[in-house]
């Protein structure tokens, strides 16, 4: 998270030479649970972010893909789950956003196929055998804190 936030700060051309400076966030989907991708968002609105997979899209947003600890997966996607009502545990994606100059932090979750904005998401990783749980939890304000 603070990697895509940094970028994002850093006015982080997206390739070489392209003349574009996007929102970078990152991609969380429940369909690839050992993996989570660092995207450039060039096709940035405020209220819906959204990663396009390379295959979906010209340039591409990709910027980083990364693998989860080994014998660690994402077990389950939540959001407002620290707000009141609390919301969904059963999001099957997730792409936080960070846009300068504030920045902006956009919290947008996909819940029957519905994308809906969060002030809160929480991200659980689970051990294979099912022994070890941590969440991170991630606030549209910018605090990321791990339980």
């Amino acid at each position: 998270m603070r990697k895509a936030q940094s970028y994002a700060l850093a006015v982080r051309e997206f390739q070489l030479g392209s003349g574009i400076f996007p929102p970078y966030g990152v991609n969380i989907a429940m369909s690839d649970p050992t993996h989570y991708t660092i995207f450039g968002d060039i096709n940035f609105e405020k209220d819906n972010p959204s990663y396009t997979p390379r295959f979906e899209s010209f340039l591409g947003e990709s910027v980083e893909v990364f693998s989860v600890e080994k014998r660690v997966s994402i077990f389950q996607i939540c959001g407002n789950s620290q707000s009141i009502p609390q919301g969904s545990c059963d999001l099957s994606l997730v792409d936080i956003a960070y846009a300068r100059p504030g920045p902006t932090i956009s919290l947008i979750g996909v819940d029957g196929g519905l994308p809906l904005s969060y002030n809160d998401i929480k991200v659980v990783l689970r051990s294979l055998d099912g022994s070890i749980q941590k969440s991170v939890i991630i606030w549209s304000t910018g605090q990321i804190s791990i339980e």
